[in-house]
This record gives C-alpha cells, structure tokens and sequence, in this order.
C-alpha cells in the first residue's frame, strides 16, 4: 500500500496484517475498506491517524487495537456475554461447557475471553487465557465450546478447548455483530 497523506486514506484502501498465534501459527488477514468508509476516516476527526500513519505503518500493535479501531470507523458494534466463571451450572469441566442462555453464537465464530485480573480474587477459568480470542463451537442455543483456531471449531470433530478449573469472579465473551 502507499503510504497515505497525512496518515488519512481516502480512496479505495486494502492492507494484510499477520497475526501470528500463541501457538505460532501466522494467520494473514487483509482488511479492505472500500471508498466510502475511507472517507468517514476524514471525519472521525484529524487529529491522528485512524490506521496508518504517514510513512504507512500501522497505526495498531494489536488484534484488539485493529478491530478496536475498525469497529470505530465503519460504526460497528461489540456485544458482551458476562458470566459467573465459578458456577458448576454455567462452567461444566467434564463437558468442556459453557452455558451462556439464549448467546447467539454460531460455530466457526470469533470470541475474545475476559476477566477483570484485577478485581479482587478474578481468576480464569483453567485452560482459558484473558483477553485471548477462541472460535465457538455451537452446542445449542444456550452452550458452547471454544477452539483455539477457526479450523479447529468448524473441524468434523471440533478440537476443543480443555476447561480444567472454574474461574471466580464475573467474566465475559466480547464478539462484533
């Protein structure tokens, strides 16, 4: 991509961003933005660089940093899922369950875990790490499992997640919609 004006793209706009996992797996992503939404980049207000900077680096470290200024350009929204992470009727080890009533989830689809460390006794739930994004495994309307990767969840047999301990405090799923 040439580097932008200013750090302000207009026009047309595409760029891949690697994320490599904790497993060391790289997973190339491109972003596109097509006209129209690079344009509302100008209005968001000029005082800084929405997404690139003007020599054409980035203006994120993160996954989270990316989709949290993504999610501020095209007026996209988040909704979270909060659970008590160390209720037995929510968290089932043996079934490498977690029951969120009426979630809205589809299998295959991306979820970022996280706890408030924190708050005075949060811990995560025993195989889960904060602020990590899982893929969904869809159980029911009410359940699901989590993969460490989208092929992992959408497998034949999805690979999931091993939950070994409850977690304590109240805990969350943040997903875009």
């Amino acid at each position: 991509m040439t580097p932008p004006a200013n750090g302000v793209i207009s026009g047309n706009a595409a760029f891949t961003v690697t994320i490599t996992t904790t497993t060391g797996e790289e997973l190339p992503v491109t972003v596109t933005l097509d006209e129209d939404d690079t344009t509302a980049n100008v209005r968001v207000g000029n005082d800084e660089p929405k997404l690139v900077h003007a020599d054409g680096t980035p203006t994120f470290t993160t996954v989270q940093e990316l989709a949290d200024r993504l999610n501020m350009l095209l007026g996209l929204t988040s909704r979270d899922l909060t659970f008590a992470a160390d209720e037995v009727s929510i968290v089932d080890l043996d079934a490498n369950t977690i029951r969120l009533s009426g979630h809205g989830l589809t299998t295959g689809q991306l979820v970022t875990y996280r706890y408030d460390a924190a708050a005075m006794g949060a811990a995560a739930i025993g195989g889960l790490e904060n602020n990590r994004v899982y893929y969904v495994v869809k159980v029911d309307g009410n359940t699901i499992k989590l993969a460490a990767t989208s092929a992992n969840a959408t497998a034949a047999e999805p690979v999931v997640v091993d939950l070994t301990s409850l977690g304590s405090g109240d805990q969350l799923f943040r997903y875009r919609w």
